[in-house]
């Protein structure tokens, strides 16, 4: 069963290897179906546990009022479109991978894929940006980082990444020098912000949290600043969760950042194994991350979790009531 060898009519057309698939290694068609249903699995839990955080944090107003919130529900939409549209789509180019379809698939899966990791990268940067802010700045935080203003720059990125994206795609489909280039170096800078102020903030409450103020002279001085330690320890538990959010898209990127390593090492010099095995596995780890993300979110963030358990409540009997 020979694939077809038929020119992309697609507008955006990434190069893709067309191969035969009788001459495949014999583990990699297992290895395809598995992923396959991995992500066909993934894709409505995703969608649903993303659904239920965007809902809780909009449903409450307590949590749609703080910039942090806000962002983790930003970051929930992006999870959620790998749940409707990644997914969905990365079990659809499986399929066409067996059944000789057009290669407009794959140009599809490309640019959903990219959109909405870059997007939900770009969102967790944006995250550890603020959990910086708030515990290195604190009172410059609470008065320039406010929730309209993080509305206005998630909206910002929305509309401009798609096109930036696609852009990217059509410039890399035309010019050599790019297609050179490893996806890990268009990455790196993101990543060592999203690191730095991570690691910023997991130093800055430790050392905070250990150092012991004398007690002030009077007894509204010392109400004063009991308010003000309950409000540092609420910004260092945000900083806790955002600590394991990074380390969680730590892990899962890992291998991908080996494969782009070996990648620029070794130029095209795969097995066949690793050639069409490796990647696929890799993106399946990073879109399981939308999957894992909410969560974290519920486990760590008890507004939360009673937002989610106010929410479930009502629907349940109304269900049952009907």
């Amino acid at each position: 069963m020979a694939a077809s060898n038929t020119t992309s009519t697609c507008l955006i057309s990434p190069d893709f290897e067309h191969y035969n698939i009788t001459d495949l290694p014999d583990s990699v068609l297992p290895v395809w179906t598995v992923l396959a249903y991995v992500n066909g699995i993934a894709a409505p839990l995703t969608a649903v546990s993303n659904a239920l955080i965007i809902c809780a944090v909009f449903g409450d107003q307590q949590l749609r009022s703080k910039a942090y919130t806000l962002l983790l529900a930003a970051l929930a939409v992006g999870d959620l479109l790998v749940g409707l549209v990644v997914e969905p789509l990365y079990c659809w180019f499986f399929i066409c991978l067996l059944k000789e379809c057009g290669m407009c698939i794959f140009t599809l899966n490309v640019v959903a894929i990219g959109i909405c990791n870059v997007f939900s990268m770009c969102t967790l940067m944006m995250v550890s940006v603020e959990r910086y802010l708030a515990i290195e700045l604190p009172i410059w935080h609470r008065v320039h980082v406010t929730p309209k203003r993080v509305k206005q720059t998630a909206a910002a990125i929305w509309l401009t990444l798609p096109i930036s994206m696609i852009t990217f795609v059509i410039l890399l489909n035309k010019h050599e020098t790019l297609k050179k280039l490893p996806p890990l170096r268009f990455t790196l800078g993101n990543i060592a912000l999203i690191l730095y102020c991570t690691v910023k903030v997991a130093i800055t409450a430790y050392s905070k949290t250990k150092t012991t103020k004398p007690k002030a002279a009077t007894q509204q001085a010392q109400q004063e600043e009991d308010h003000e330690r309950k409000l540092q320890i609420q910004e260092f538990k945000r900083g806790l969760t955002l600590g394991i959010l990074v380390l969680t898209s730590v892990i899962l990127y890992f291998p991908s950042i080996i494969f782009n390593i070996i990648h620029l090492v070794n130029g095209k010099d795969f097995t066949p194994e690793f050639k069409y095995i490796a990647q696929h596995i890799i993106l399946t780890l990073i879109n399981l991350q939308s999957f894992v993300n909410p969560f974290i979110m519920a486990l760590r963030i008890k507004k939360i979790r009673k937002s989610l358990k106010i929410k479930i409540t009502s629907c349940l009997s109304m269900f049952n009531g009907n």
